[in-house]
């Protein structure tokens, strides 16, 4: 990539960046508009970071250790090996968050006290109700993770800079159109249709990556070893990054009714450009 087309990659990421996150804000005044700072809002705002913070954790340590595998194997024109280990990768990882969704749906209370120990009563119901609508976006989390991955291995980057665009319109829609008539678990299932969102996009595009769809599953492949071998450090690492949202949202759900959503609201804001 030359000096002029990396500077134009920088210059659209960028804009796309700063929609993302003014649409993201905004996306938060719909919903405080609608529900206002409660116990609803506190619900949802919890249960809906759940994928989220898995995703920055796992997402993140998918992203760190194989883009650098798949661009080498751009780099030295070992395409059957790109292809092969990345559709490898894609159905190791489908296989592995299936279960974990089947762990998480099945443990839901034991996942809601972990993120939301001060949640009781018609709370934690709705938190429990929200959580089983929202938590399968772990799949479509995770998937996005891999896409991302694939397409900056294939120096698209604008694609991925562009699935915080459509998540947020579609929240804002959810949020105004059908949340304030049919309640909070409108917004949930939004949330979910906004998720699946972002891998629709990314897919799409794979085709542009040189990655047209291949049953393959090569256990056996020497690179999937080091790829386990160098994603548990990321995991640590990632994981302590994120323990300081999780413990600041447990803290706030013990707090009066739409402490949660009012940090959620607060951190928004220092999000802005």
């Amino acid at each position: 990539m030359t000096g002029r087309g990396l500077a134009k990659s920088f210059a659209i990421i960028f804009i796309l960046g700063v929609a993302s996150r003014v649409l993201g804000f905004f996306r938060e005044m719909v919903l405080a508009a609608v529900f206002g700072a409660t116990s609803v809002t506190d619900a949802y705002t919890i249960t809906f970071s759940i994928p989220f913070v898995l995703f920055a954790v796992f997402g993140s340590a998918i992203t760190t250790v194989v883009i650098p595998l798949l661009t080498g194997y751009r780099a030295t024109g070992r395409l059957d090996d790109y292809r092969r280990v990345a559709w490898t990768l894609f159905h190791a990882l489908l296989i592995l968050l299936l279960a974990f969704l089947v762990i998480l749906m099945a443990g839901v209370d034991g996942v809601l006290r972990l993120f939301a120990p001060g949640f009781t009563g018609e709370t934690f119901l709705l938190a429990r109700r929200l959580a089983l609508i929202m938590l399968p976006g772990i799949i479509f989390m995770g998937l996005n993770g891999w896409l991302q991955a694939v397409h900056n291995s294939a120096r698209n980057f604008t694609t991925p800079a562009l699935v915080g665009i459509p998540l947020n319109v579609i929240l804002i829609i959810g949020t105004y159109f059908f949340g304030r008539w049919y309640g909070i678990e409108a917004v949930a299932w939004a949330s979910l249709v906004a998720m699946a969102s972002q891998v629709v996009l990314q897919w799409r595009a794979l085709r542009r990556a040189g990655l047209a769809y291949r049953p393959v599953l090569d256990w056996r492949h020497p690179d999937l070893a080091l790829v386990l071998r160098r994603t548990g450090p990321v995991l640590v690492g990632t994981g302590a990054v994120q323990l300081s949202q999780v413990v600041a949202k447990a803290l706030a759900s013990g707090l009066p009714a739409g402490s949660a959503a009012a940090l959620t609201f607060a951190n928004r804001i220092m999000g802005l450009p």
